[in-house]
């Protein structure tokens, strides 16, 4: 997204009533927002509550085809400490996080995306562990949580208050398929964390989104920071509230996500990496280059299992819009959709299943 941050009239600084009141924020929250309208006030207004921090909000609204500027500039005008950038043309999140980015004055940059929101009192927390401890970034667990059930699930990640080093090990072992860390939950995948970043990160052109990619630019910006010896730590304690996709209560689909999901392009990134890898051969730090293959060539595998079921479960769901999205966002996966049905099929079990359901009036 090469366009110039275009201010929203009287959220730009210098407007308002108390401007510059936050001249330099101790945090700048970055949003990207695209058709959020109905719930980005929940995530700013969680990240406005932050105590014990100065903090500045940036929404930036990715060309958004619904009201979200309108709202956004509407809750702008009753508090200076938020401002909106606009795109002009949509760019997908990380684009949309680098534009915020260019307008944040503050000393760390957290992320935060439209659908979420913090819990209180963790930027003070995660700012002052990584002040205490020399990182450049910190993260902490997410909250699973059930947008329409509007409560967290009933399993979560353990939580235990330990300060974790993370590597480029760790990163690519998450992406992979491994056991799970409690029964009903998922294998945590570090590329899902909302860190914060200290500004000289970006600076130095360490932490920036890559732009063009759509789905999986969280696991590509932290593998390039981990890579370039960023000091990285995640706090095993949970106060991100996450939305996931699925809600573990309510078992609906959030209308909260919007976010294109494409397996098979975060796929040809990570083959793109590898091959990055295999042409530079750049020295990764606790990792050979062989190594840092084979994981990435388990995240494939890994991925392409997730595109099959994502397009299965949408199917069975009855979730058209998200599984019709899904076949027209890569032609690639009408085969593979007549490949998992093949696969069932061929194993004779999913038909008997599926009539079973249909006879109880359920879905498989």
């Amino acid at each position: 997204m090469s366009a110039a941050p275009e201010l929203a009239p009287g959220t730009g600084p210098g407007t308002g009533p108390e401007a510059g009141a936050v001249s330099a924020p101790d945090v700048s929250v970055l949003i990207p927002a695209w058709k959020a309208a109905r719930f980005i006030p929940r995530a700013i207004a969680s990240a406005l509550a932050q105590e014990g921090v100065s903090v500045e909000v940036i929404v930036a609204d990715d060309a958004s085809p619904d009201d979200t500027a309108a709202v956004v500039a509407a809750l702008a005008a009753r508090d200076p400490r938020l401002r909106l950038v606009r795109a002009a043309r949509n760019g997908g999140p990380g684009a949309a996080r680098n534009l915020a980015a260019d307008a944040a004055r503050g000393r760390w940059l957290a992320v935060l995306d439209a659908d979420d929101a913090y819990a209180p009192g963790r930027l003070a927390l995660l700012t002052a562990r990584a002040e205490a401890e020399g990182l450049d970034a910190i993260a902490d667990l997410p909250v699973l949580w059930d947008h329409a059930a509007a409560a967290p699930a009933p399993a979560q990640f353990p939580a235990d208050g330990r300060l974790e080093r993370l590597d480029l090990r760790a990163l690519l072992e998450s992406a992979v398929d491994g056991p799970p860390p409690a029964p009903g939950l998922p294998r945590l995948d570090l590329g899902l964390l909302k860190p914060l970043a200290a500004r000289r990160l970006v600076a130095q052109g360490v932490w920036r989104y890559p732009e063009g990619v759509r789905h999986g630019e969280d696991f590509l910006l932290y593998f390039n920071a981990l890579a370039a010896g960023a000091r990285f730590g995640l706090l095993h304690e949970a106060h991100y509230l996450f939305t996931t996709r699925i809600g573990a209560i309510s078992g609906a689909w959030s209308e909260a996500s919007v976010t294109d999901v494409d397996y098979l392009g975060v796929r040809d990134d990570t083959a793109a990496l590898i091959a990055r890898l295999a042409r530079e051969r750049p020295d990764l730090p606790g990792l050979t280059g062989a190594q840092a293959e084979a994981l990435l060539r388990g995240r494939i595998a890994r991925l392409e299992q997730l595109n099959r079921n994502y397009g299965w479960r949408t199917l069975w769901s009855r979730a058209w819009s998200r599984h019709f999205a899904w076949l027209r966002r890569d032609r690639r996966n009408a085969a593979v959709l007549a490949g998992e049905l093949a696969r069932k099929l061929a194993r004779g079990r999913w038909l008997t299943r599926r009539l079973g359901a249909a006879g109880k009036g359920g879905t498989p």
